[in-house]
């Protein structure tokens, strides 16, 4: 809401099953109604990530699963795999894959505070 997001066209869907959650990304990128879908998937099988990555190629909508820093060496159909890691009070941001090239070194961002809030 801070950031100005119309919090009336979220849907957000938490305490599914890991199955129901992969289930509910690829819908919302197949279902044509989503701008975006994000999701936070840690355990799936390399099947999963391709039918998510082939349903992200079929949609306008944007695709972002985030995963944890300890996957980041396992192979992905991704066409992008970015990581945010935090070392020493600092944000860094490295390309682990991209079309058309090889990765980028990491770069520190010079990132503001979060700022809290309650939902």
């Amino acid at each position: 809401a801070q950031a100005g997001i119309a919090l009336e066209n979220l849907l957000l869907i938490k305490r599914a099953s890991p199955r129901d959650c992969l289930w509910a990304f690829e819908q919302g990128l197949r279902s044509g109604a989503c701008s975006i879908v994000l999701g936070w998937l840690a355990h799936l099988k390399a099947s999963d990530l391709r039918r998510l990555q082939l349903a992200a190629a079929a949609t306008n909508a944007i695709a972002i699963l985030f995963r944890p820093t300890q996957l980041a060496n396992q192979s992905s159909p991704a066409v992008l795999r970015v990581l945010l890691d935090r070392q020493n009070g600092q944000t860094g941001f490295s390309i682990l894959k991209r079309r058309g090239g090889w990765p980028l070194p990491r770069r520190l961002l010079n990132l503001p505070s979060p700022v809290p809030c309650s939902v």
